[in-house]
């Protein structure tokens, strides 16, 4: 009985785990390219075009190789459903975060 009952609590949480979720995600897809953290400005814009809106949210400072550096914190909205926006948020070039948000 307890050995049932654990491979079904085990059973639901992966099912849980891989149901789409709002918020924060590693990906989203823009035609046949899945973007993802890390990727370029370049290449979002390349494959998703030019967003919906635009939106510099602020700016962080992180030290590297013993310098100070300021980046711009940018959030580009992609409306590409009917039910949901696609935020993609850029530290300096780069994706910093994903995030899906409902209409």
């Amino acid at each position: 009985m307890m050995r049932t009952s654990l491979v079904i609590f085990f059973g639901l949480l992966i099912m849980l785990i891989q149901l789409p979720a709002y918020g924060k995600d590693a990906s989203f897809r823009c035609g046949n390219t899945f973007i993802d953290t890390g990727d370029s400005r370049a290449k979002v814009f390349h494959h998703c075009g030019e967003p919906y809106q635009r939106e510099i949210i602020g700016y962080v400072k992180s030290l590297e190789n013993n310098y100070l550096i300021e980046w711009a914190v940018e959030a580009w909205t992609y409306d590409r459903t009917p039910d949901v926006f696609n935020i993609v948020t850029f530290k300096g070039n780069r994706v910093m975060n994903i995030e899906s948000e409902k209409k």
